[in-house]
């Protein structure tokens, strides 16, 4: 029987840096602290033996894969560094297993199907023949594949990021290839999902052969996406500063900002829309790469009175949009971005910007999925009404992508309820402010602090001997002790007020010390 000495009882934290012969560490394994950096202190403290108790094996294994721990450096975020899963174990992965396709710890289905469409893209002609038999030769280009009647055929993408996708103009079905799967086998997700694993298992059995040009086929722009950029492009090009023009009069009324330029945004009085067939004047709005080149255009119709133009479809976008957004304000704060769904909501926020924050816009939720992030900063708020983010699904899926590519994310909406878009927009602004405040409140304080012991500490005064002399011969005694209190208050005044800044951090470390005190309570001495 072996007796466990309370003296001898430690956290991980407390361990760091021992050494010991013989080591028992009890884990919770859906405690929110299990993670694989303590699970390393822990095993790692003995010399000899190590032994792991847990409530629950696999949930253990759960959390150390899913609670990472992996905190920026300092230099890690001005460069935005960014590490991509790593794999901790050598066993192989069964899909249920496999982190990359699990959300909370949970296998997600979707994820995985999603995952080996992409595996299959590279043989996407192959795939598409082996699916609906011969495409119909004089339809098909290089950019798409067609099948079936002129009239309604379905079509398979070659070029683009989209490659490898369909549409069936006739049943208005679309997808990726497990979704070619489904339709063209008439099958179920289940058995698609099964079928896409033999086909990428044994490719030479299904008559795969995989397109050595693929990656230069993914990265070319179809012929009428480029033809739409072009226009996009002349379009912005022979528009004018927004200054007293409608497009000047619609946004400061939407959004209570008053804005007069700005270079990603022009007036053009004569946009052709598809649905009268004519043109109508617009706000434009130009999305850029991440090198500041023009990809596209937001075309917002309007009337010449700044009102939006009477139209089923008052926005559209034109040219090339994945990836890119519309760039508002490039921030000086190096921690912050805010994606704005919608224009009118990040103009709105520019106009209180408090912080200098860096500002993009983007035309609806779906556009996050694929929006470059690689300029972006560590922490993302996310700014919407409730109708642009109307699923929890999509939400989840918009987390899932930015959190993998090491983005903390907070998500910032408010229901209209019969409010103007104006007063929506400045709820969510201020919304937004508040959220900032709050995520650089604590480190905006202690660095202030820090700076101004610093200054107090190094700062020296020039005094000249003869002055110190003269004045130690005119002060009593009981003045020269009343000035050294004085002098030892004011460094004790520096020191409390670093202190007092560093409270709130200590009780919150203070909390996670009493979280692992809680289970090292509950657990029974062995």
């Amino acid at each position: 029987m072996f007796n466990a000495r309370l003296c001898y009882t430690k956290t991980a934290d407390m361990a760091q840096g021992a050494t010991i012969g013989h080591v028992i560490t009890v884990i919770d394994s859906s405690a929110k602290l299990t993670n694989l950096r303590r699970a390393y202190i822990d095993i790692s403290r003995a010399s000899q033996h190590v032994m792991i108790l847990t409530d629950n094996e696999k949930g253990l294994m759960k959390s150390w894969l899913n609670h990472t721990d992996q905190h920026r450096s300092a230099i890690e975020t001005i460069h935005q560094t960014h590490y991509p899963t790593e794999r901790h174990f050598t066993t192989p992965d069964t899909p249920q297993e496999n982190p990359k396709y699990q959300r909370h710890g949970k296998f997600t289905p979707s994820l995985y199907a999603r995952d080996l469409a992409r595996q299959l893209t590279p043989y996407t002609e192959s795939l598409a023949m082996t699916l609906l038999g011969q495409p119909n030769p004089l339809t098909s280009d290089k950019d798409y594949l067609t099948f079936g009647q002129e009239q309604s055929p379905i079509t398979v993408s070659l070029t683009g990021e989209y490659r490898g996708y369909f549409r069936d103009r006739a049943t208005g079905n679309k997808g990726h290839a497990i979704n070619l799967i489904m339709m063209s086998q008439n099958i179920t997700f289940k058995e698609a999902v099964n079928l896409a694993e033999q086909m990428l298992t044994n490719p030479d059995n299904f008559n795969l052969i995989e397109n050595k040009q693929h990656d230069k086929h993914l990265n070319t722009l179809p012929k009428q996406v480029r033809e739409l950029k072009q226009r996009a492009i002349t379009y912005f090009n022979s528009g004018k500063d927004i200054k007293d023009t409608p497009a000047n009069r619609y946004l400061n009324h939407h959004t209570f900002h008053d804005i007069d330029t700005h270079s990603q945004l022009r007036y053009h009085d004569a946009v052709y829309s598809p649905e009268t067939q004519s043109p109508h004047p617009a706000l434009l709005a130009g999305l850029t790469n991440n090198k500041g080149e023009l990809e596209a255009v937001e075309i917002t119709y309007l009337t010449k009175t700044g009102e939006l133009a009477n139209l089923n479809t008052t926005k559209r976008v034109m040219g090339n949009t994945s990836g890119h957004g519309i760039v508002l304000n490039e921030g000086a704060d190096s921690t912050i971005s805010v994606i704005a769904i919608g224009l009118e909501n990040g103009v709105s926020l520019m106009g209180v910007n408090n912080h200098d924050i860096n500002i993009i816009a983007v035309n609806n939720a779906h556009d996050l999925r694929v929006l470059d992030t690689r300029h972006l900063r560590e922490q993302i708020i996310i700014m919407a009404n409730q109708s642009q983010l109307p699923h929890q699904a999509l939400i989840e899926d918009i987390t899932h992508k930015l959190v993998e590519q090491g983005h903390n994310i907070s998500i910032i909406t408010e229901t209209i309820a019969g409010l103007s878009p104006q007063e929506m927009g400045v709820i969510i602004s201020d919304n937004v402010n508040e959220e900032i405040k709050a995520l650089k409140g604590d480190n905006a304080h202690s660095t202030t602090t820090i700076d101004q012991l610093a200054r107090e500490i190094t700062e020296s005064t020039e005094i000249n001997p003869h002055d110190i002399n003269t004045a130690n011969d005119t002060l009593e005694k009981n003045e020269v002790s009343a000035a050294k209190e004085i002098e030892n208050s004011q460094a004790d005044n520096a020191l409390s007020q670093y202190e007092l800044s560093q409270t709130r951090k200590d009780k919150e470390t203070k909390h996670e010390y009493n979280l692992e005190n809680e289970l090292d309570i509950n657990t029974p001495l062995l």
